[in-house]
């Protein structure tokens, strides 16, 4: 639910003299549709921060904040360089020499640094740092990440900002003014042999140890609901917990349709909401042609455009307000650290993962800006020599995805709510590392716990959400599309050619009279059972096209996204007119 700018200075005058700028950049970054709680700042010394929308979750000890959850209470989290809670989280801490601060195992929560001979700024918002040094330096390496991907990768939006490695801390000396970033343990890969059934056991155990220690205050808690096997997993091990889960609520999401449709996401949550009588609530995700540009706008102003999968707040974070003005301070999720998807290559796998590249995209190769635009796959992210591809995915999903992809999508609702995940905490992420690949693979084992403890059996057959194809392809999206590509802004970042060759392709695909065909496709797949899309997707080895509505969108959030830090810097852009770019993943 908050997000905080954290600065150390040399120079303890100036560290006073920012508690006021810190406090307007707080304010400035708080949604535009809630009222939220007053910015909290604090300065000593050196230290100055500031804290939007806190909450009551935030540990705070005069310079040490605790931003996230725990999975139990820890009393050494203060120590530099000492402890290591279990959980998901950012910790800013020191001591008379050090500041540290902490990621957490799996980098559920972005934390970005910079740093100059006067000051050392951290936060969990690029906007808060770039507001704070007052101009935009302009990273071009996002550019092919952004269109290949939909994501940012490890990139910023600014080529001085970092971002802190999932497990990583990084510590200032603050006597000689350097900084060492360290990597703690990595997470373990190696697999031990057990017979399956012990296998079963440990994993069990492991759950139920898991949630004996998770104690929260479910009144200021909500459950993210599906009609899967990860929430319901939830559910089955608090029940089992004897926790009082009567006044959790659950919430799920979709077309306003959804909670009818038979074996849809919404309308099995529905039914395991009442097996567990829990508060449950169904939110609509309808959007309103006339609020294009608003909708789009604060997707990009609370997720900082670092993706584009705005599929989720076609309502304009409606739901999430609501949330918030319930006093619903955080949002439990179901994710976990290994997939249901089969992959027969690594470009199968990569691209479920976000690493697809430009040059995998066939539709793509005719337009020569892209195509001279250069991006590769950074080694430590490669399939490596007689690595089995459940293995390589698994690896991707720990160390891509969950701190690129899924901590960006948690950054979205992070100004409203806060977020955790307790499937993937510190002793379930080792143990799920050694399990044999036939008991993680398709979540064999642990969907098996899950229907042991689970007195409902049906289980979803159809997703919930179908609202971001009609988004892209509405009247007032397309305006705004049009009016972005071909303003001054846009042409400073993409030749003109390259922007009218786009616009040109979007007119005639969106002339073309297909809505009958598209819906008689669209129900022929709606009628295809989740389990066998996702059996046929890891067979079929197809390099996918990027339809042009997503690719425009694409080349509109880096725009308008480029234009927002631009304007809140209160500075000019500086950007070089890109002919060839020397773009290459580090």
């Amino acid at each position: 639910m908050s997000k905080i700018i954290y600065a150390y200075f040399r120079d303890k005058e100036k560290a006073q003299a920012s508690k006021i700028k810190i406090k307007q950049i707080c304010d400035s970054i708080n949604p535009d549709n809630i009222e939220p709680n007053p910015s909290s700042t604090y300065s000593i010394s050196h230290t100055t921060y500031g804290i939007s929308n806190p909450v009551s979750t935030i540990r705070i000890n005069e310079k040490n904040i605790l931003l996230g959850s725990l999975l139990n209470n820890y009393e050494n989290w203060e120590n530099t360089d000492v402890d290591y809670p279990d959980g998901n989280y950012a910790i800013f801490r020191q001591n008379e020499d050090v500041l540290e601060i902490v990621s957490d195992r799996l980098g559920t929560r972005s934390v970005w640094y910079y740093k100059d001979e006067e000051k050392f700024i951290v936060a969990t918002s690029q906007r808060a740092i770039i507001k704070f040094l007052g101009n935009f330096q302009f990273e071009e390496k996002v550019i092919p990440w952004m269109i290949s991907t939909g994501n940012l990768s490890f990139y910023s939006w600014d080529k001085r900002i970092s971002l802190l490695p999932p497990s990583g801390s990084i510590l200032l000396d603050k006597k000689i003014w350097n900084y060492k970033i360290k990597v703690r343990k990595s997470i373990k890969e190696e697999q031990k042999e057990f017979p399956e059934i012990e296998y079963k056991k440990l994993l069990f155990d492991n759950l139920d140890a898991t949630f004996s220690q998770y104690t929260p205050d479910f009144s200021k808690w909500a459950l993210s609901l599906s009609g899967g096997h990860d929430c319901r997993g939830i559910l089955a091990f608090l029940s089992r917990s004897k926790k009082s889960i009567s006044n959790l609520q659950t919430v799920t999401w979709g077309d306003k349709n959804a909670e009818n449709l038979k074996g849809s996401d919404a309308n099995i949550a529905r039914k395991v909401a009442k097996c567990y009588k829990t508060k449950h609530h169904f939110y609509k995700l309808d959007f309103s042609d006339k609020n294009a540009r608003t909708i789009l706008e604060r997707f990009l102003k609370n997720g900082e455009g670092r993706i584009d999968h705005i599929g989720g707040y076609l309502d304009g974070f409606k739901i999430w307000k609501n949330l918030f003005e319930s006093e619903i301070e955080g949002l439990i999720r179901g994710n976990v650290l290994f997939s249901n998807i089969s992959a027969s290559s690594e470009y199968q796998v990569r691209s479920f993962m976000g690493i697809s590249l430009l040059s995998e995209i066939p539709n793509l190769s005719k337009f020569q800006f892209l195509a001279q635009l250069e991006q590769e796959v950074p080694e430590r992210f490669s399939h490596r020599k007689n690595e089995k591809l459940s293995v390589y995915r698994d690896r991707l999903l720990a160390k891509y995805r969950i701190p690129i992809v899924q901590a960006a999508l948690a950054d979205l609702k992070h100004s409203y709510v806060e977020e955790f995940n307790p499937l993937l905490t510190n002793r379930l992420i080792d143990f799920t590392q050694m399990m044999p690949d036939h008991l993680r693979n398709n979540k064999v084992a642990f969907k098996e716990i899950v229907a042991s403890l689970d007195p409902y059996s049906e289980y979803a057959s159809k997703g919930n959400n179908n609202t971001k194809r009609n988004f892209l392809r509405s009247k007032q999206f397309l305006l705004s599309v049009e009016e972005e590509l071909n303003s001054t802004h846009a042409r400073e970042i993409f030749p003109q050619n390259f922007l009218n060759a786009v616009l040109s392709e979007l007119h005639h695909s969106n002339q073309q009279n297909k809505p009958l065909w598209i819906s008689l496709k669209s129900r022929i797949a709606s009628l295809i059972p989740l389990k066998l899309k996702k059996k046929i997707s890891g067979k079929i080895d197809t390099r996918k096209k990027l339809d042009i509505f997503t690719l425009v969108f694409r080349l509109t959030l880096i725009s308008m996204m480029t234009r927002i830090l631009k304007n809140e810097a209160g500075d000019h852009i500086l950007i070089l007119p890109i002919l060839i770019s020397s773009v290459i993943f580090a």
